[in-house]
């Protein structure tokens, strides 16, 4: 709310930090924002050159001066011109040309080229970027820094079978990562589904686009970690539920307990479990119908007694 006129007298202020706040300011006016872009403060420059009112001849001049950081900064905006885009794709810092090819006005044949640029972290924006080519994508999926590969996989371009070559990758990052993506194909976390590192499997189990056969077979799972996510999982069939309820694992029959899709008969068991973690679960879950609800009421430890007072007051406010 600073007065358009204190703002020009700031403008000129001695202290580098009043400066800083008037070309942050969101109703700084065009022309002081101009007039703060040819500040001796780097940081002040690069304050104009984020601001959304700086003028395109203003951010064009900025995105070539002498401090990275300023370039770095006028690259991100999104008014910058798409041929000054195209002219810092070469600078020299490895920043700038990662802060293009992150910019989603970048032009395709720019990302394709910086898709082999020297430095893997311009490479990686790249890969994240929804406006590459899926040539450049194929390409990228191929690249020997692991963390490339890795964002290569949640691009929503990014083509089935280059999602299924990633889930065959060597480097056991590569599958952990895919196992947890809402963007790899079912019948890839099927395979995940049978690795041999319990890692990459308990990524499957959780996932919420893993099939429910699959969920099924993984809640038989030797490794509780596995079974605990397939407890976990909304989309896990009441068959696995129903095998997971009797796991030998009170914290696995917890999470059914907390499953907002286990059968009233399944709930009702569990109230009676022996462990009152297990019944404290049950006397959380919104499912819960009154009758079991005011048997739990009675339970013999308070912590149940209380889950039940709180979620009989959740649903008279509902």
């Amino acid at each position: 709310n600073t007065p358009l006129d204190a703002l020009n007298q700031l403008a000129s202020d001695s202290d580098t930090y009043v400066r800083e706040c008037v070309a942050g300011n969101l109703n700084t006016p065009t022309s002081v924002l101009i007039t703060l872009s040819g500040d001796s403060n780097s940081f002040i420059r690069g304050r104009v050159a984020r601001h959304l009112n700086t003028p395109i001849d203003t951010l064009t001049r900025l995105s070539g001066d002498n401090d990275s950081d300023v370039r770095e900064i006028a690259v991100k905006n999104i008014n910058t011109p798409i041929n000054t885009l195209t002219q810092l794709a070469s600078d020299s810092d490895w920043a700038v040309r990662k802060a293009v090819a992150g910019n989603l006005n970048t032009r395709i044949d720019i990302l394709t080229e910086l898709a082999s640029d020297s430095d893997w972290i311009v490479r990686e924006a790249v890969a994240g970027n929804s406006n590459t080519s899926i040539g450049a994508l194929t390409q990228l999926a191929g690249d020997s820094n692991v963390q490339v590969r890795q964002t290569i996989i949640d691009n929503p371009n990014t083509p089935i079978d280059v999602l299924t070559e990633l889930a065959g990758d060597a480097d056991w990052r590569i599958l952990y990562y895919a196992a947890s993506s809402s963007n790899v194909p079912t019948d890839v976390l099927t395979v995940l589904s049978g690795s041999r590192d319990w890692h990459i499997r308990q990524k499957v189990a959780g996932n919420p686009n893993t099939p429910i056969a699959t969920l099924t077979q993984l809640a038989s799972d030797v490794n509780w970690n596995v079974r605990k996510r397939v407890a976990q999982n909304s989309n896990a069939s009441i068959d696995a539920l129903i095998t997971l309820s009797g796991d030998s694992d009170s914290f696995i029959r917890g999470r059914v307990a907390d499953n907002p899709k286990t059968p009233i008969g399944i709930l009702a068991e569990l109230a009676n479990d022996s462990n009152w973690l297990v019944r404290e679960r049950v006397a959380n879950n919104l499912n819960t119908p009154i009758s079991i609800l005011a048997e739990l009421a009675n339970d013999e430890d308070w912590n149940v007694r209380k889950a039940v007072r709180c979620l009989v007051t959740r649903k008279d406010k509902t």
